[in-house]
């Protein structure tokens, strides 16, 4: 035989022993599925129970397990039991929130999953039931507020005035808060310590209320709890700022009316009243400029309102400039006629130093004559 043949026919002997296998295994599968398997004789039950618990208790809660649905009851359990296995089991969370009329759940993690990489899904994938034990779905416990915003005197700030109003929570996350209505916030949070979770009350601080571009509170000395407090009171921080003029000389009242810029630069005249005055109430806190309009040229005027202040802006009036210029002339004439006087005063001086000069000097001549004259006469 030759070595072709040989191997032919070592082929065709290989392939009918993979044949008969593959025959023997198929039948062998096919009569276990038409035979129902039997528990083993000697084996006892086996009863695994995974336990489903909600933080806090919530009750009336799906919960999904391998094709079966339960809901929690008034504790906030749900159970689901199987024979021991090593099968890997799904477990899927179906009410991720719970709406009520004064309070709402929103589904944060899960803790005792196994998988850390699933603990803020909704669907845990690969659970065994080799032993019992407790999965823990975790909600956050949400309340509505309805912050108040009043100035120093307990009245209601108008909501059309009112820009933003921001809190910041425990966490650090900034909030921007409705003017008018209500808000659902974090009451009560989920904490992952220690492999458990526990319940912590979540905490907001008041961080600003702008009105016309400028804050009128002081950041973090306000805060609330939304389970204790749902109705937060915010003070708002306006003050009242009054203005007049006077020229810089006769005091007396100038000019028609004071411009003020606001904080976000918004410039706003106001005329004078019958008292050349102008009083502007409930104005917010912050950096303002005051100048005047008509009258002369004013001083501006740059302030912090932080309490209520009265501006008196000077002003340099015609009067004002026809008083100094007359002043000046009057002081240059003074110097000038001082100039001339004293200008006199040294021709007189310097001509009666020089009479004296020469009357000296005639003497001494005089007296140096008169001996020579006396020697003769002897």
């Amino acid at each position: 035989m030759s070595r072709r043949r040989r191997v032919r026919t070592g082929r065709r002997v290989g392939a009918g022993f993979v044949a008969a296998f593959l025959l023997v295994v198929v039948t062998t599968q096919a009569a276990d599925a038409a035979v129902p398997r039997r528990p083993h004789p000697h084996r006892k039950p086996w009863p695994i129970t995974l336990t489903v618990r909600t933080v806090p208790p919530v009750p009336d809660v799906r919960v999904w397990f391998d094709g079966r649905t339960a809901r929690t009851d008034k504790n906030g359990l749900a159970t689901f039991t199987e024979q021991h296995n090593f099968r890997p089991h799904t477990l899927k969370l179906l009410d991720t929130s719970v709406a009520g009329s004064d309070q709402r759940l929103r589904f944060v993690r899960w803790a005792g999953q196994r998988d850390p990489n699933q603990a803020f899904r909704t669907t845990v994938t690969g659970l065994p039931m080799r032993v019992s034990y407790t999965v823990t779905a975790a909600f956050a416990v949400q309340y509505p507020v309805a912050p108040k915003l009043v100035d120093r005197a307990g009245a209601a700030v108008d909501p059309d005035r009112v820009s933003v109003v921001r809190i910041r929570s425990t966490t650090g996350a900034l909030l921007d808060v409705p003017v008018s209505g209500r808000i659902w916030l974090d009451g009560v949070v989920p904490v992952y310590r220690g492999r458990s979770i526990g319940l912590r009350e979540e905490k907001y601080s008041l961080q600003s209320v702008l009105v016309s571009g400028t804050n009128t509170v002081d950041a973090g000395q306000v805060s609330f709890r939304p389970v204790q407090n749902r109705s937060p009171v915010f003070v708002a921080k306006f003050f009242t700022l009054s203005v007049s003029a006077h020229d810089l000389l006769f005091k007396n009242p100038a000019g028609r009316a004071a411009r003020i810029t606001y904080p976000d630069g918004t410039l706003h005249t106001v005329p004078f009243d019958a008292h050349d005055q102008v009083t502007l109430r409930g104005l917010p806190r912050g950096p303002y400029v005051v100048s005047l309009d008509g009258g002369g040229t004013p001083l501006t005027k740059e302030l912090i309102l932080s309490r209520d202040t009265h501006v008196d802006l000077p002003v340099a009036t015609h009067r004002d400039y026809a008083a100094l210029g007359g002043s000046m002339l009057g002081i240059l004439l003074g110097l000038l006629l001082v100039g001339r006087g004293r200008q006199r005063m040294r021709q007189v001086i310097w001509t009666a130093a020089d009479h004296t000069h020469l009357l000296g000097h005639a003497r001494q001549q005089a007296g140096t004559r008169r001996p020579a004259n006396g020697g003769e006469s002897a």
